[in-house]
């Protein structure tokens, strides 16, 4: 874009100059010079009239999709040529063929007319691509951008072309709906026609230039905010279509791929999967083949194949490693090409010593560094297990939160106030911003209690992946491991929350000794930076059973190798029931238990309770999210508003009986004449209320344990069976009545 002229070679309106007289030179147009093609399509030509001095057949016909390519190529605009009506590239080399030459271009519409034409960015140009369908334009009033090149898109987007560096080319980093194209990227450019062919998008239309200016200057700050390039491995592909490769490209896709779902970053999801499946070493044919038989129907919705085959085209010219260094083939090049090293020198072993017990060091240990309750201890690795849904990130948040800003969220004290961290590799960073501004705004906490406290990343946007199988060994990922350790250190960081743990490996799950050492790994983070490290894992299937540790998906290693592991589980309906909760509500509920504790007792399951808050980010067409925040939660104890004249008044009426003549109760609620109605009725109750039968319960039982009531097997009547009566002793524990 150097060099360009930004008054006589910038195209637009064709505008005409007022004459200073009526004999004075002809004026040049602002089109530019006589071989320069005009947005309108027309040559720039001499003129010295005004517009409606012009003949009728002066005016230009509509310009042509090959019109507005050559005019972008004009001013330096590399182009290439798109399939028809499409979006995607109708060569598989276009970042090698895109090219500014008139005539190249002519000759590429001279062989397909119809074709729509690509703007490649780079090599000075940076754009940005606005999604009005991820509410791009509200994010947009967060950046200052100055005005520039801008084309609307058919579905009310807008391309913003800039000069600038060269970029990471992203999806919704910098913000949900802003997308970046810069070195290796690309956008439909302007004049060309998007016909939706098979009505999956559900528009079209053309791509039209509504602010015609030259590009301005990113801003620095724009540039920093968007991020260095990657650099890109070069060298042919590792492999391409090896059947090994094939067959590990079926098992990822059937068994560890996510599942994209519209509204949930669906395309930066199908685009992380296709990247991988080029990874491992599948052409983009045939990636796109593999996805729509055995990934793509369980997509919300699924793609169509000529998106899938869009994605795998790009993700085939932009991935940044090679195309097959992540499959079979090349771990199997890599082992047997491993060059052999003698090994290592055995360092001498010390003789076998046991010393004595230093008895001045063990009289002078420090406490455990608890972090918070008995749970997160610097220096080590928890666990927190629990199926999906259930609460385990929610109750990760508000605990870190109350690390974090030093106040008793959930009604338990932090031990210190230290920062925390998420390492978030499931979920995009726009998922964890809504779910941690319910919990600042439920807990009204300021700027001041979070600022510099909290540190948060998406795996979508950096991996975190510390170990791997390669050439059938694990590799530990020594670089990325070490600036873990400088990087928490130098944050101070106290506690690294991991979800889901799973993300953080390449390992089978089921394999006990890879799995034992990547916690290892971990520990040894913790242990060298004086952190405390919590991974969140999942589950198996249960059976709509209770979880428990062993229940951790994968082997058990993991539950031998923390030193404190949790479960969360939902309140069951027999526990709503119990509890006094009414059992649509719940879902609202979990419990909390300690499932090991090598270095506390493990002390009583504890409660907590979600509620939903609305984070009030509405815009002019899209509802406010709300968004679960765990708060504590303790059942109800009848027994702290009981006083002695209640109680002594409850009892004077049971012991009037069911029938008022001073017959026994029934101990069982399924019985007619259950103490549990007596107690309702005295104490002026509606048993009908799940609440209420939860205090008669608690009642009975405590009132039976100190000897106010007395509960005796007995003949029933009714049926001639042994059945338990309740019988009135007195408010003291005296004896029963004559």
């Amino acid at each position: 874009m150097d060099g360009l002229d930004p008054i006589n070679d910038w195209f637009g309106e064709r505008k005409f100059p007022e004459p200073t007289t009526p004999a004075a030179a002809p004026t040049e147009s602002l089109c530019g010079a006589a071989d320069r093609v005009c947005l309108d399509g027309r040559t720039a030509e001499p003129v010295t009239a005004k517009p409606d001095a012009l003949p009728a057949e002066a005016h230009p016909a509509p310009m042509t999709i090959l019109g507005h390519a050559l005019a972008m190529a004009a001013r330096g605009f590399r182009c290439f040529p798109l399939l028809d009506g499409s979006k995607r590239p109708r060569v598989k080399s276009w970042p090698e063929e895109a090219t500014s030459d008139p005539a190249i271009i002519r000759s590429w519409f001279a062989a397909w007319p119809d074709s729509n034409y690509g703007v490649a960015a780079g090599e000075g140009v940076l754009i940005l691509d606005v999604d009005a369908s991820k509410n791009g334009y509200a994010a947009l009033l967060d950046i200052d951008l100055p005005p520039t090149l801008t084309v609307k898109t058919p579905g009310g987007g807008e391309h913003q072309y800039f000069s600038g560096p060269d970029v990471a080319n992203s999806v919704d980093r910098i913000a949900p709906g802003l997308d970046v194209r810069s070195a290796g990227g690309y956008v439909v450019g302007p004049g060309s026609f998007f016909a939706d062919a098979d009505g999956a998008k559900g528009y079209t239309g053309s791509y039209q230039i509504t602010n015609d200016i030259p590009p301005a200057a990113a801003p620095e700050s724009f540039v920093l905010l968007a991020g260095t390039p990657k650099e890109r491995e070069t060298g042919a592909a590792v492999s391409i279509d090896d059947p090994d490769d094939i067959v590990f490209a079926i098992h990822y896709l059937q068994k560890d791929a996510p599942i994209a779902v519209e509204g949930r970053g669906g395309n930066n999801t199908t685009y992380a999967v296709a990247a991988r499946v080029v990874e491992i070493g599948v052409s983009a044919e045939r990636a796109a083949d593999l996805m729509a038989e055995h990934w793509n129907e369980r997509c919300l919705p699924p793609w169509t194949r000529e998106e899938l085959l869009t994605l795998c085209t790009n993700a085939q010219n932009y991935v940044q490693t090679r195309q097959g260094s992540g499959g079979v083939a090349a771990a199997a090049a890599d082992w047997q090409g491993a060059v052999v090293l003698p090994p290592a020198p055995v360092p001498a072993r010390k003789a076998f010593d046991v010393p004595a017990l230093d008895f001045d060091a063990m009289m002078a240990v420090q406490p455990r560094e608890w972090l918070y309750g008995s749970h997160y201890i610097r220096g080590y690795v928890s666990a927190t297990v629990a199926g999906g849904g259930a609460g385990k990130t929610a109750l990760a948040i508000a605990e870190a939160l109350a690390i974090a800003t030093g106040q008793p969220l959930l009604g338990l004290e932090a031990r210190e106030r230290v920062p925390v961290a998420f390492l978030q590799l499931e979920d995009p960073l726009h998922e964890m911003h809504r779910r941690i501004r319910a919990v600042v705004m439920h807990y009204e906490l300021q700027r001041v209690d979070v600022g510099g406290q909290v540190f948060v990343v998406s795996g979508r946007d950096m991996p975190v992946r510390i170990a791997s199988v390669r050439g059938g060994g694990l590799e530990i990922a020594a670089p990325l491991v070490a600036e873990i350790k400088a990087w928490i250190k130098r944050r101070n960081v106290g506690l690294v929350v991991v979800d889901p743990f799973v993300k953080s490996h390449g390992v089978a799950e089921n394999d006990a000794v890879l799995i034992d050492r990547v916690v290892s790994e971990w520990a040894d983070i913790a242990n060298e930076c004086g952190c405390a490290v919590e991974l969140l894992h999942h589950v198996r299937k249960t059976g709509g059973q209770d979880v428990t540790a062993e229940d951790a998906r994968g082997s058990t290693a993991l539950h031998g190798a923390v030193r404190s592991m949790r479960t969360v589980n939902a309140m069951s309906q027999s526990d709503a029931g119990s509890l006094g909760v009414r059992r649509e509500d719940a879902w609202r509920y979990f419990r909390v238990d300690n499932a090991k504790a090598n270095m506390a007792p493990r002390g009583e399951a504890s409660w907590r309770k979600l509620v939903s808050v609305d984070i009030g980010n509405s815009t002019f067409n899209r509802e406010a999210d709300n968004i679960g925040v765990v708060t504590k939660w303790t059942p109800p104890d009848p027994m702290l508003t009981m006083t002695e004249e209640r109680k002594a008044a409850a009892l004077a009426h049971l012991a009037k009986g069911p029938d008022g003549a001073g017959s026994p109760w029934r101990a069982s609620e399924k019985a007619s004449g259950y103490a549990g109605v007596g107690i309702a009725e005295a104490l002026e109750l509606d048993l009908a209320d799940p609440q209420t039968r939860f205090t008669c319960r608690k009642l009975l039982k405590a009132w039976l344990a100190d000897g106010s009531l007395l509960e005796r097997y007995e003949k029933d009547n009714s049926n001639r069976r042994s059945a338990p009566f309740i019988y009135v002793q007195s408010a003291s524990g005296g004896s029963l009545p004559a």
